[in-house]
Order: structure tokens, then C-alpha cells, then sequence
């Protein structure tokens, strides 16, 4: 897991001719957790085919495209294209870090000039990608072995259709608590064994939902709305400072329901066998 660092903002370049746009959801979801992609771009020739995948999600994941012609057949065209556009945002000075999302190992270069510049420089790319590449980032993130090993998140406008049937003026209003719930308990499987920091739910949650607001589901506190869910619960610790207290979260534990309705179960079975050694049957 990535280390969480609040103040970090991502240029995220993404290689679609390269790479899929089924990993869309996890790789957002990992960057999240990071810090925030104040850069998104895709870049790859949108004439072709190919790119159908990708532009299902752009909308989800607020990307914004880069149109790159294809030339010469068999050649990806995006790269140059990645490469200029990283090497502008690095003078410019807008962002903390890259993220590239490419299996080539054409970017090899591009991820050792970034960290020689003092930027942070993720790459994720499928487990085919040369270890060139993936050594030249301080972090890299193999999508497919990722995917493989967690539940795919599907993209916000997927996981809405599949909680409910709704209009497209409900759309377009604040996201559904349902899917809200579902990011929570991920992110606490995902990053505790026990409990997590309140607080970091809830900058999660602004970079997930840019719209993201307690007040929009009528809780005053992100404390009040997380009590409007029971699969969490929350706990306050305090320190030897009575005014340093922090609040925890975790998965609630279910109720021990089901060992409660075998213990009559069990007791009926005896029951049964000592009538029948009484009855001789």
C-alpha cells in the first residue's frame, strides 16, 4: 500500500494504447489514497477502435483526453506526446509527482529525469511491463496482479446503476450513501487490521467525490454521518492530554446471532436423542 501523504498533488498520465480501461477504478482508488490527481490526462488515437473501452469511463473519472494520430501502423503514437506534456507540467511546477500509467518501457527515461528533478514518480502498469521501467519509479504498482488479488471497483456510474434504478436527474445529484458505504469498507480492509483515523475516511472521500459534502445527507459533522450507517463504529481515544482525543473507525463486528440460534438448536437435539434412548427407538 501506497503511503498517504494529504498534501501531494498527481499528474496522472495514462498510456491507453497500452494499457486498459478496466484498471480505470483501481488505479483511482490507489491514488487516493495517496494524494489528489489534479492532472488527469488519456492520450491515444480516439479514431480507433480500441479506445471505446476508455471512453466509457472518461466521464466517471473526470479525464481529459489527448487526441495522438497514428501515422505509422504498430507504432503507439502517445508516447512523445507523454513525455512533452510531463516535461511542461515539471517546469511549470504545478504538481508534487507523476504517475504513469504505461507497460512500455519507452518512459524509462522520462521516470529518471522526473526523480532526478526531486519529483515523486509512481508508475502502474501490468506485470508484463520491463523491470527497467518499474525500477526507474519510487513506486510501481503491477494493476493486473492488484486486480487479480482485489475486487475490481467498478466505475461510480456502474456501481449507481447496480444499487438502484434511478433517473438522470438523480444522477446528477450527491452520490448515493450505498456506494459511499462500499468505499468505506474498502478502504478500511484495504489499509488497517483494526481501525483507521476518522479523518482520513473523510479526505478519502473528498478525493474520491469531488462533490463530497456531510451537509448534502443532513449531518452537521462527518461523525454524525458516518452514525447513519451500522456496518461502522467509531471510537474515541484519548491520550494523557484530555484534549489531544482522536477518533477511530472500524467495520463494526457482526452480532453473534447465529451462535445464539445453534445453542437451542443444539439443546433440541439433545433432547431428541434422550427421548429416543427413553422410548427404546
Amino acid at each position: 500500500m501506497w503511503k498517504k501523504e494529504d498534501d501531494i498533488k498527481l499528474a496522472v498520465l495514462i498510456d491507453a494504447e497500452n494499457i486498459s480501461a478496466k484498471y480505470a477504478g483501481q488505479l483511482f482508488n490507489e491514488i487516493a489514497q495517496l494524494g489528489e490527481a489534479t492532472v488527469r490526462r488519456v492520450y491515444g488515437d480516439w479514431s480507433a477502435d480500441q479506445m471505446r473501452s476508455w471512453r466509457s469511463v472518461l466521464e466517471d473519472y473526470a479525464i481529459s483526453t489527448r487526441q495522438e494520430y497514428c501515422f505509422a501502423k504498430g507504432k503507439n503514437s502517445s508516447d512523445s506526446a507523454m513525455i512533452i506534456d510531463a516535461m511542461d507540467l515539471l517546469y511549470s511546477d504545478c504538481v508534487d509527482g507523476f504517475c504513469i500509467v504505461s507497460s512500455d518501457s519507452d518512459f524509462t527515461n522520462l521516470a529518471r529525469r522526473l526523480r532526478e528533478a526531486g519529483k515523486l514518480v509512481l508508475g502502474a502498469g501490468e506485470s508484463k511491463t520491463p523491470k527497467a521501467f518499474a525500477n526507474s519509479c519510487n513506486r510501481f504498482i503491477y494493476v493486473d496482479l492488484l486486480a487479480r488479488s482485489q475486487p475490481q471497483p467498478a466505475a461510480p456510474a456502474a456501481r449507481r446503476a447496480a444499487v438502484s434504478q434511478v433517473t438522470e436527474a438523480e444522477k446528477s445529484g450527491p452520490t448515493d450513501q450505498a456506494l459511499i458505504r462500499e468505499d468505506i469498507v474498502r478502504y478500511l480492509e484495504e489499509n488497517a487490521d483494526d481501525k483507521v483515523y476518522l479523518s482520513s475516511v473523510s479526505d478519502y472521500l473528498r478525493k474520491l467525490y469531488p462533490d463530497f459534502d456531510v451537509r448534502n445527507y443532513g449531518c452537521s459533522t462527518f461523525k454524525k454521518f458516518i452514525n447513519t450507517f451500522d456496518a461502522f463504529e467509531i471510537e474515541r481515544v484519548v491520550g494523557l492530554d484530555p484534549s489531544q482525543a482522536s477518533d477511530y473507525i472500524r467495520i463494526k463486528a457482526p452480532a453473534p446471532a447465529e451462535e445464539s440460534a445453534a445453542k437451542p438448536a443444539a439443546r433440541n437435539r439433545k433432547r431428541s436423542v434422550r427421548s429416543r434412548r427413553t422410548t427404546g427407538e
